[in-house]
């Protein structure tokens, strides 16, 4: 361990819902830009759910955990620990940015590397699993982006 883990679970979760909701928006106006957004999506969830499956990775040490405040509301309160390869908070905001207006990506790219340095600073996932969600969200986009026009 290079430094030991910083607790940015707040912060985290601020920047990934804010990025979220202003990039919902923005897709809103644009049907054809959601589509790709969403299928983009599904295909790197599809690809996440195989890593896991064929790649479960132990928690890093002294890590701590990253709980979703709006999960722990609707959903089971279950902790998971080992959904590591890869990092699934950083691909879905490199997909807004990949699939944004121009105009809009600094943003995006702004958000999707300040959650990438927050889970690794927080030991949530080891440094691998945020680059390799670089890696397969864009061969996620680079499958789509050919087939639609945007």
């Amino acid at each position: 361990m290079l430094f030991n883990p910083v607790d940015l679970t707040w912060l985290t979760f601020l920047i990934i819902y804010v990025f979220l909701i202003g990039g919902l928006f923005l897709l809103a106006k644009e049907p054809f830009r959601f589509i790709l957004t969403m299928k983009v999506y599904g295909l790197m969830v599809l690809f996440r759910i195989a890593a896991m499956y064929l790649l479960p990775l132990e928690p890093p040490e002294k890590m701590i955990p990253l709980s979703d405040p709006i999960v722990e509301i609707f959903g089971t309160g279950r902790l998971l620990t080992k959904d590591l390869f890869f990092s699934g908070h950083t691909a879905t905001l490199f997909i807004l940015y990949l699939t944004a207006e121009k105009k809009f990506r600094l943003y995006f790219l702004f958000g999707t590397i300040a959650v990438a340095v927050c889970v690794i600073m927080q030991h949530v996932h080891y440094t691998i699993d945020v680059a390799a969600a670089f890696v397969f969200t864009f061969a996620a986009y680079s499958l789509f982006k050919k087939t639609q026009k945007i």
